[in-house]
């Protein structure tokens, strides 16, 4: 899944060599939950309360980079074929004392699931596509039945009143909503890991950029981001686009772990797919573990292709490694 911690830095162009860098807390592959008890290997950590904390260890530089994406032979990938496993519940309604109106979200509980047993968390912003368009629960099922990632409780927040102003200012106005009145709403319902490498948030387009704002706005809740054609391009004042320059100068860096997707084909082209290059770049040039995969072919309108989406999906998920 998408959230976590960073030891080594980035990595160098489309497909280079990777560098060594500043970067944090460990982020790293899902290891076993809690605190068994004994040493913890090399290289590994757990955060968190006692019982809801996670295991991650480093995972290196492995998939770091910037990476060319191809088009996908059909629209979804394997693992988005077929019908959920799990219980997508309807819709509900949060009304937000921070934003002084409700937002509409759904939330997703795999089979894998245990009451007592503390699962990762996964937000996405734009809800309806993930679970729609994106096929994002199925997706899921397909990598927690093969081990990719640990059980996860995933939700699916929709916008509620203008768009571009909860997901494109940059101020921690969004991430207090979810940290503050949303995800305590979910603990009544199910035991979370508190381990901020175990929480993952994305979304696409301004979502995007509004899971990179929440990412950096709260690092000791979020350390995996996720962006699939992030809008980086001054939508608001403040606006997401600073960060482009903000990762390149704040220091000590922040121990998050960032995954992005565009293409040629996007937004205003090549708007947005410039601003993501710039992003990637500056993610580089500090030293912070980032994945970015490009799409140039015929489908590089990554944010219209739901095949683009949920490949990304995938292969973004692993990359990221949500804990526990």
């Amino acid at each position: 899944m998408a959230v976590g911690g960073i030891t080594n830095g980035g990595a160098s162009g489309a497909g280079g060599t990777q560098s060594a860098g500043a970067g944090g807390e460990s982020g790293g592959s899902g290891g076993a939950a809690g605190s068994a008890g004994g040493a913890l290997p090399g290289g590994c950590e757990e955060l968190g309360t006692p019982g809801k904390n996670g295991r991650q260890c480093d995972p290196g530089k492995e998939g770091n980079g910037t990476f060319d994406q191809m088009q996908p032979p059909s629209q979804y990938p394997p693992e988005a074929q077929g019908n959920p496993e799990g219980m997508l519940s309807g819709g509900k309604s949060l009304q937000s004392k921070v934003y002084g109106y409700g937002f509409n979200y759904r939330v997703y509980k795999p089979v894998a699931y245990q009451a007592g047993k503390p699962a990762a968390l996964m937000v996405f912003q734009d809800g309806g596509n993930y679970t729609g368009n994106f096929r994002a629960p199925r997706v899921f099922d397909s990598l927690i039945k093969e081990g990719s990632v640990p059980v996860v409780i995933s939700v699916y927040v929709d916008p509620a009143g203008n768009r571009s102003v909860e997901y494109d200012t940059r101020s921690d106005k969004y991430g207090r909503m979810l940290t503050t009145e949303l995800i305590p709403e979910l603990a009544k319902d199910f035991d979370l890991v508190d381990d901020p490498n175990g929480w993952a948030i994305a979304g696409h387009s301004s979502g995007g950029s509004c899971a990179f704002n929440v990412g950096w706005q709260f690092p000791d809740n979020f350390r995996k981001i996720m962006t699939h054609s992030g809008s980086f391009v001054g939508l608001q004042n403040p606006g997401d686009d600073d960060y482009i320059d903000l990762v390149k100068t704040t220091m000590p860096l922040m121990p998050i772990r960032v995954t992005l997707l565009s293409g040629t084909n996007d937004l205003a082209a090549p708007t947005w797919f410039n601003a993501n290059n710039n992003m990637a770049a500056s993610l580089m040039t500090a030293g912070y573990h980032y994945r970015y995969e490009k799409s140039t072919t015929d489908a590089g309108a990554t944010l219209a292709v739901a095949g683009l989406q949920a490949a990304a999906l995938r292969g973004e998920v692993n990359q990221l490694r949500l804990a526990p």
